[in-house]
């Protein structure tokens, strides 16, 4: 490739090493939804409640209503 393009082996080894940290790390997806002002305002005040974001509210009870988290009592 180095020869191919006129460049430094390293040249290829240092792109190829930027280009791998541009990729995305992250397991995670990202999930998107339309909710009602009154049901933002309720999201809002269980955030508030539990001390917590808005985007860890919203997770939490998405697992907890698909059975996959559980609050311990």
């Amino acid at each position: 490739m180095a020869k191919k393009y006129g460049v430094s082996r390293r040249t290829i080894y240092n792109h190829r090493n930027r280009w791998d940290e541009r990729l995305p790390q992250s397991r995670s997806k990202v999930l998107t939804v339309r909710v009602s002002a009154e049901d933002m305002e309720r999201l809002d005040a269980l955030a508030r409640e539990l001390d917590l974001s808005r985007a860890d509210t919203a997770r939490r009870v998405l697992l907890y209503a698909a059975g996959v988290y559980h609050i311990e009592p």
